[in-house]
């Protein structure tokens, strides 16, 4: 597949060349798919160890960039930056994360804040330390 013919500019704006060897391709058990190619990238964050925080902590990780682009495979009526993968995979950025020491294998997320606040929601790499926050497991007995 040329996937330079669905996206002319990617070159350009990733600075990496397709090759072969760094492809994937997903198949879904409904029958659809995805494919494209691995790129280094990197993962921006703000670390909280108690009271102590770390600002714009940076971290290398291998992310995928689909084909064709993702705008296309949703309807989607708003714009978006992009998507982060969170399976049961090595290469999902979680399990990229903690291979290299940076947080257990632990997500934790937040949908929306309370209806008067102008939080959108948050997402936590590891344990969230904060006493109002109730958890429940995506995976049960794990």
């Amino acid at each position: 597949m040329d996937y330079m013919r669905y996206m002319p500019q990617l070159q350009h704006q990733i600075k990496a060349e397709w090759r072969r060897e760094s492809s994937y391709d997903n198949k879904y058990d409904d029958g659809s798919g995805i494919g494209g190619y691995y790129v280094s990238d990197s993962l921006t964050f703000d670390e909280f160890h108690g009271e102590a925080v770390t600002y714009n902590s940076c971290v290398r990780i291998l992310n995928t960039r689909g084909m064709p682009p993702i705008e296309t495979m949703f309807k989607l009526d708003r714009q978006f930056d992009g998507m982060l993968g969170f399976g049961p995979g090595k290469s999902s950025v979680l399990s990229q994360l903690a291979s290299q020491g940076m947080t257990p294998r632990v997500v934790s997320h937040c949908l929306r804040g309370a209806p008067d606040a102008n939080v959108v929601g948050f997402l936590v790499f590891g344990e969230a330390l904060h006493l109002d926050v109730a958890y429940n497991p995506m995976v049960p007995n794990q």
